[in-house]
């Protein structure tokens, strides 16, 4: 996702970090750079540092000075040098390849060998410029020029690794997280990129983080983004197993992601424009042809990267609906609120600050109703979308099964989403759990019989991921965990 600062989540970097601590061979830095220059990549804001001009007559040129390519914002930013024939310049000769100007029909592709295919054309006041670059999985670049106006130039260059970032959530407190910013730092040293900074976003000043500053305006944008995207996957996981004509839901999300996109990096964001946009996105969606028939819903739930990270859970949402079931995710800003309301809790009963507390109360209500109420409303209008849960109710969902004191990683929220799911129709859930996450497990997989007693109906399996466990067990205990669904479905029960 593109940013101002151009700081990147670069999770896939983390990830593969983090079990090479120990002896790291060449083969393993390899891979990790790899991953980092396809992240910059498919971020679409990066720069290509050029080293050397190829004229197509006479020899290479090396260059000495700082010439470079540059995406960012839908822009290409291009200073590069220019050597062959022109047909047609202006007088002096003009600025040739050195311009700024809006990116046309980009486009990125992956070949065969890992290589970054990228095309896209741009026109400045003297020329039109149709620009392929191929990025190797080292970061080395190739780039072809062709103009209207001049013969055609390639240049030869490197991503820029030195203008990213890892940028990374903290809960603090009994959660392994607290730890991976010291272990990404040593693997990313171990992979001869200690350049790269590693931020830490958290509340507890587990991290200081010299030279980054969290101010009004960024936390605004980040947390209209973080709405945005709980309203696309609410959308998208609910349409796209049912849509008429296949691919129309992703068409759809792509046409409204560069709208979004556009508008949170804009120089000023407008509080009524973003309602209106809320209200328009689900509108859009709910208008979408869809087949009438019915396919076993199934929550995903569980420790908060390997619920939402495709990577963390092997891609878990595309093996559903391969297999003829609709994904359902709870939000992601459901987890800000769990957070807030865990103040409210202490303060009552475990006398903490109460000013904390009264702090905590009012963002829960500027998130239900005000970043969420255009969105509530949309969804309780629609035809085929549920509106989200207030965290409050989500609180008596967990009170009866699992005390509200327990807050370390999900806690009690994650036993409240089960209940939620099941009391809004989707009785089939998956239970993501990282490998020996303690308490994961206790508020997971330690309240599914309880579940069961109080819902019979309720078919809930809970899945270990990690980099050593087999694929095929996770798919087996998935496929049997649905059998049952699609049996549960003819009978007639969890159907809405």
């Amino acid at each position: 996702m593109k940013t101002r600062k151009q700081i990147l989540m670069l999770l896939l970097v983390m990830l593969a970090g983090i079990p090479t601590l120990s002896a790291q061979t060449k083969k393993e830095k390899k891979e990790q750079k790899k991953e980092a220059v396809r992240q910059l990549i498919v971020s679409e804001d990066y720069k290509i540092d050029v080293n050397t001009a190829m004229p197509m007559r006479g020899r290479s040129i090396p260059l000495t000075s700082q010439y470079s390519l540059q995406i960012r914002n839908d822009s290409v930013f291009s200073y590069l040098p220019y050597y062959g024939r022109a047909y047609s310049v202006p007088y002096g000769g003009g600025s040739g390849l050195i311009f700024n100007a809006p990116l046309k029909e980009y486009t990125m592709d992956m070949d065969k060998k890992g290589n970054a295919v990228i095309k896209f054309s741009a026109r400045s006041p003297e020329d039109f410029f149709e620009f392929r670059a191929k990025v190797f999985p080292d970061g080395t670049t190739s780039i072809d020029v062709t103009m209207q106006n001049r013969q055609a130039i390639s240049y030869w260059g490197e991503v820029d690794l030195d203008k990213v970032g890892i940028f990374m959530s903290q809960t603090g407190g009994g959660c392994r997280a607290t730890n991976y910013i010291g272990f990404i730092r040593r693997a990313l040293k171990k992979a001869d990129m200690e350049q790269i900074p590693v931020i830490s976003l958290n509340l507890a000043g587990i991290e200081s983080n010299p030279g980054f500053h969290l101010n009004a305006d960024l936390m605004l944008r980040a947390a209209i983004g973080a709405e945005f995207g709980d309203i696309f996957m609410r959308c998208v996981y609910r349409m796209r197993p049912y849509e008429a004509t296949p691919g129309s839901v992703d068409a759809l999300h792509r046409e409204w992601l560069k709208k979004v996109q556009d508008f949170v990096s804009a120089k000023h964001i407008s509080i009524g424009k973003f309602r209106r946009m809320c209200t328009e996105i689900i509108r859009d969606f709910d208008a979408i042809p869809v087949l009438d028939i019915k396919k076993p819903r199934v929550g995903v739930v569980g420790e908060i990267l390997v619920k939402f990270s495709p990577a963390g859970n092997n891609h878990l949402v595309e093996l559903l609906e391969s297999e003829g079931a609709e994904a359902v995710v709870p939000d992601l800003i459901d987890f800000m609120l769990y957070c807030f309301y865990n103040q409210i809790y202490k303060a009552e009963h475990l006398g903490t600050s109460k000013k904390t507390a009264k702090i905590s109360a009012l963002g829960i209500w500027a998130i239900e109703h005000i970043l969420r109420g255009s969105a509530v409303k949309a969804f309780e209008e629609s035809k085929h979308f549920d509106a989200p849960t207030s965290i409050y109710k989500i609180v008596s969902y967990a009170e009866p099964i699992v005390s509200i004191g327990n807050q370390t990683g999900e806690g009690w929220f994650l036993t409240g989403e089960m209940v939620e799911l099941i009391k809004e129709g989707v009785p089939n859930i998956v239970c993501t759990q990282p490998f020996g996450c303690l308490p994961n497990h206790v508020v997971g997989k330690g309240v599914i019989k309880a579940l069961r007693k109080a819902y019979p109906s309720s078919n809930i399996v809970a899945i270990d991921y990690d980099p050593g466990a087999s694929e095929v067990n996770q798919l087996n205990r998935i496929k049997l965990m649905l059998s049952t669904a699609q049996k549960n479905l003819k009978k007639g029960e969890g159907v809405e």
